[in-house]
């Protein structure tokens, strides 16, 4: 998979960091078990993104700014809301879908 270094710069990856994370999965109110979920991954691994022991990949980092700008339009409230929803009918891909556009929850 070739990667477009422009499209990357324009997420401005390089702001995300432990603090950053927490922060978005505190607007959300989520667990760690369900924040993690979020991006298929473990809560063990969310605990150490939080606490600065590793980050997540480029690709989770893209999705973790498209659903802060998800909250910035709906709010974190309705947003984390939402995303569980997803989780308890779909799992992962449905959540990874509702991010990139592909399902519309809107009645």
């Amino acid at each position: 998979m070739k990667i477009d270094y422009n499209v990357l710069n324009e997420y401005q990856l390089e702001k995300i960091d432990a603090k950053w994370i927490l922060n978005l999965r505190s607007k959300l109110n989520m667990s760690r078990v369900q924040f993690g979920k979020l991006f298929d991954q473990t809560h063990a691994q969310i605990y150490k993104w939080e606490n600065g022991l590793s980050l997540p990949t480029n690709m989770v980092k893209i999705q973790m700014i498209r659903l802060e700008k998800q909250i910035a339009t709906q709010g974190g409230q309705k947003v984390g809301d939402t995303l569980k929803g997803l989780l308890i009918v779909g799992g992962f891909a449905l959540v990874f879908l509702w991010l990139f556009g592909s399902v519309d929850t809107e009645e």
